[in-house]
This record gives C-alpha cells, structure tokens and sequence, in this order.
C-alpha cells in the first residue's frame, strides 16, 4: 500500500502514514468469498468426503475383534494359571506337607545309600568268591585276620569315629614297640591302626 490509497488526514509530518490509516482511496471492489456450494464441488470431485475420512479414521483406531478375542483369552489362561498356583493351606495341612516332604527327601537317601551297599555288597561276593582270596585268608595268622577285619569295619569311618575292640588295641600296640616307623608307615599308608593320642 502507497500513500495514494490514505486520505491526508492519515499523513504524519516527515510525510508518514499514522499507525490508525485505513486505505479509502483508489480502492476496488471488495472481494466477494466463495459459495460453500463450490467449496463443496471443489471437495466432491477432488478428495474423499469428510464422512468417509472420519469412518476410516475410526477404523484404524479400533483393532479388529479376532485381534481382540486373542488378547483376551491370553488374559484369561494366565488368570486361570495364577489361580492354580495359589494354594492357601490350613496349619493341619502345611505341617503334613512337611512331614510329606521330609519323608520323600529321607526315602531318596535311602534309595542311594541301598544303591551304593548293592554295589558293595556284589564287589564282596566277587572277592571272597575267588579262590586265591580264599587260600590266603585260609593260611593266615590269627593277627593278619584281625588286621584284615579291622580295615573292612573302620576303613569308611573318619578317624574320629573309629572304635577298636581290646584285641585291636593289644596287636596294634604289638607292632608299634617292633617298629615305631613300620607302624606309622602302615598307619597313614596300609591300615586303619590306633593314633598315639
């Protein structure tokens, strides 16, 4: 806009226009807006209808059902496995739940322990069963067979827990005042014998 469209009441000394002016002068026409009926036009023939935009929005907002049934039915077996898991026990209960699991704990125990006297009691059998064994076990002295019996009672015994009988005790004090150091060498090396202590 130039000062041509102001009237001079609008003009400021130093030839400027005042911050109020509104341009009156050598204006056209005023412009006149366009019908909403070619607005309509416009938007039938060039674009999708807003009905049809707000029907498409709704549509990829909400998810399918299969999508929803799949989801909820998730929900439904974790809540049915958490149900299961919780088990609210009376003290009567709990306290056979107990005694039920220490009995299954100490019948495990067992189990092992007849596995490993199985497996023993077979070697054994294989041993005295050999003839060489029985020869020699025949042909021993009255010491050696005590020897021999002591080693298969305490030989799985920790040292503080074996136990000797008076004639253990008198033969292995026998062959300490032979030898001192064969009887310490059988000691730690050969035979379950008597600490000095």
């Amino acid at each position: 806009m130039c000062h041509a469209h102001f009237e001079d009441k609008y003009l400021c000394r130093n030839n400027r226009i005042s911050n109020i002016a509104v341009p009156t002068l050598k204006m056209r026409s005023p412009l006149t807006p366009p019908s909403t009926t070619s607005l309509q036009q416009l938007n039938l023939g060039h674009g999708p209808s807003p009905s049809s935009l707000t029907a498409t929005m709704q549509e990829a907002a909400l998810p399918s059902t299969s999508e929803t049934n799949v989801h909820l039915n998730l929900g439904e077996k974790t809540t049915v496995k958490k149900a299961k898991s919780r088990v609210f026990l009376t003290n009567t209960e709990k306290y056979l739940q107990d005694k039920l699991v220490a009995a299954s704990i100490k019948l495990s125990k067992m189990k092992n322990r007849f596995k490993k006297l199985s497996v023993n009691v077979k070697a054994a059998k294989q041993i005295a069963s050999n003839p060489a064994v029985c020869d020699i076990l025949e042909n021993c002295t009255s010491t050696r067979k005590l020897l021999i019996s002591m080693q298969c009672q305490e030989d799985h015994k920790k040292e503080k827990e074996r136990r000797f009988t008076l004639q253990e005790k008198i033969a292995s004090l026998s062959i300490f005042k032979q030898s001192p150091k064969g009887y310490r060498f059988l000691r730690f090396f050969l035979f379950c014998l008597l600490s000095k202590h």
